[in-house]
């Protein structure tokens, strides 16, 4: 009968299982990739463990758009927004 979902927090991320989808798949392409090339699962889980737990580490309290933010002022413009200027523009005469 729920025809609409109503998340609980509107800021919450998007999860796959109990991992939000950027630490899911920094775990998993890891583990898919040496066992797909090297047939070495607990390797694989070993280092996509390691990866899960620096990006975690990285993120720290800061949210899981602190690695976005980072990337719109340190890294190239590859995604254009439409109403945020672009990050080499330091100072805006209106």
């Amino acid at each position: 009968m729920d025809k609409y979902h109503i998340p609980q927090h509107l800021d919450a991320p998007f999860k796959i299982v109990i991992w939000t989808a950027d630490e899911f798949l920094v775990f998993v392409i890891p583990f898919l990739l040496l066992l797909s090339i090297f047939n070495a699962p607990l390797t694989g889980v070993a280092i996509g463990g390691g990866f899960m737990m620096m990006l975690k580490k990285l993120k720290g309290e800061e949210g899981h758009h602190f690695l976005l933010h980072l990337a719109y002022w340190y890294l190239p413009p590859v995604v254009r927004y439409k109403v945020i200027p672009p990050s080499y523009f330091r100072e805006i005469v209106g």
